[in-house]
This record gives structure tokens, sequence and C-alpha cells, in this order.
């Protein structure tokens, strides 16, 4: 999950790994804090997913199932697969939830 700052239609993104709005206060010890000398408050802080993680576990998992062979790749792409959709799943479920909080 990555945040940003909206600022009308540009994102700016920080390095925070605060997993609600209430979190990131105690982070950056405030709801006002700055950035590039710009003033911004908490509210304005939204949270979005990183990318698919699916395809990427699935090449992986294929990847390495290609040492056993056929089976072993359909096996390895479809493990990797559910892997990957599983925590895409949770990651939408994070994002939900920053943006949800207060």
């Amino acid at each position: 999950m990555k945040l940003f700052i909206k600022r009308g239609n540009q994102k700016i993104y920080i390095r925070s790994s605060a997993k609600t709005r209430t979190e990131l206060i105690r982070q950056v010890r405030g709801r006002n804090f700055t950035v590039n000398g710009v003033r911004y408050n908490i509210n304005q802080v939204f949270a979005e997913k990183e990318g698919s993680n699916t395809i990427v576990a699935g090449l992986v998992g294929g990847t390495l199932g290609l040492l056993g062979g056929p089976v072993g790749f359909i096996t390895g792409a479809t493990l990797g697969g559910l892997i990957g959709n599983s925590s895409e799943k949770k990651e939408e479920t994070d994002v939900k939830h920053f943006n949800q909080s207060k």
C-alpha cells in the first residue's frame, strides 16, 4: 500500500507504513505536517494499491515450477497466482481501511 497527498490532480507520495490516519498522526506528530515546504493536513492523505501481485506471483511460481516439468509449471503458476491473489485482496482491504479511517 502506498500513501499519497492529494493536491489538485497531483499525487505526492510519502514514505510511511501507517495503517490508519491515527497511526500516521503519531508518525508525523500531529494533524498537520510539511512536505517539501508545503503544509498539509492528515485528511489530505490517501492510500492506493502498490500494483498487481497476482501476475508476478504466478510468473514466479511458474518459473520455479519449470524445474518439475510441465506439471510443475502448471502447479507452480497456479499456487503462485493463488498466493498473489490472496495478497492483493489483503492490500485492497488495507487501502479501504486507511481511506475510511479518521
